[in-house]
């Protein structure tokens, strides 16, 4: 038996995710998927979408999203307020036509991280 594969008007979150990481792996900055980080101001814990580790350290976040191209993150959302209580650089990936200018926002930091 098949089933018929209904295609999706955008990329699903989780490819995008697995793109980015193809992409960096490829270029050899370590990052992981899906990391649970505690943030002591809120004591409270976020998951965040990728992560990029550079010497055991973890330098900028990446949270994916599926939206339509042009969106905006949410500024006064509660996952946007956790990311910035975490202190550490993070960018949103708001739909697979932005993973390039997210690829080249990460070569930058993981090459001028001080």
């Amino acid at each position: 038996m098949l089933l018929k594969y209904e295609f999706k008007k955008r990329l699903p979150e989780a490819n995008i995710q697995a793109e980015i990481y193809s992409r960096l792996r490829a270029i050899d900055i370590q990052c992981c998927l899906e990391y649970k980080i505690w943030i002591n101001s809120l004591q409270a814990s976020s998951r965040a979408d990728i992560v990029i580790i550079r010497d055991g350290y973890i330098i900028a976040i990446i949270e994916v999203k599926s939206r339509k191209v042009g969106s905006k993150p949410n500024k006064n959302g509660r996952q946007y307020q956790k990311y910035e209580a975490i202190g550490i650089p993070f960018i949103y990936c708001m739909c697979s036509e932005d993973i390039d200018s997210v690829i080249s926002w990460v070569r930058w930091k993981y090459n001028n991280i001080t």
